[in-house]
């Protein structure tokens, strides 16, 4: 896990990697997407039941106001993972880039730790040691 600086309260808070998240259940790669994993097998679960062990989730509701919505950010990415009725789950584990667009464009995330994480992103991007 990469701890990050929680700037509010000058603690760090430690985020699991991509890979943390994978070794938790079996993951498949997307069909013609390299960044992006489903959690078939995990269909019966939240995400809670079998990652809530690596971080905070935070929990929404989707637009509609019927299903839940859980996201894990990782330092690398994250899980969005959405309840999609009769007790079935979506898993999607993201990379870094794919996983910051589709928060912004559902709204999820608390604009500030959104901002804190995108700023987190930048810097990250910037030095040229990271990879995505």
């Amino acid at each position: 896990m990469e701890p990050e600086l929680n700037e509010s309260s000058n603690t760090e808070i430690a985020r699991p990697d991509c890979a943390d998240v994978m070794s938790t259940t079996k993951w498949t790669r997307m069909p013609g997407k390299d960044v992006r994993w489903h959690a078939n097998e995990a269909q019966s679960q939240k995400l809670s039941e079998f990652a809530g062990e690596l971080g905070a989730i935070d929990e929404f509701v989707s637009a509609n106001g019927i299903h839940a919505i859980h996201v894990l950010i990782c330092a690398d990415g994250g899980v969005i993972s959405y309840e999609t009725g009769g007790g079935k789950w979506l898993h999607t584990l993201q990379m870094k880039t794919i996983f910051r667009q589709r928060v912004f464009e559902m709204n999820l995330v608390p604009i500030e730790k959104l901002g804190q994480y995108l700023n987190d992103a930048k810097n990250t991007e910037q030095n040229p040691d990271s990879q995505e």
